[in-house]
């Protein structure tokens, strides 16, 4: 959660297919900074790498895309 600044944030995470090995992100919905958190999930059949470096939070001080 993004408790202080301004603008719209969201979580992400880097996801292997535990199969295929393909990876791919997965985003958290957007969020005003101070409101609930986003959170961001692998799907069944995958894993998230274990390192900080693939997972996160993206920053935005205008409204989201979508």
């Amino acid at each position: 959660m993004c408790k202080s600044g301004s603008g719209y944030y969201r979580a992400w995470a880097r996801c292997t297919n535990t199969t295929t090995k393909k990876a791919t992100y997965r985003y958290g919905f957007w969020r005003g900074v101070g409101s609930i958190a986003s959170n961001a999930s692998c799907k069944k059949g995958e894993r998230i790498v274990s390192s900080s470096k693939h997972a996160g939070i993206t920053k935005t001080n205008y409204l989201p895309p979508y």
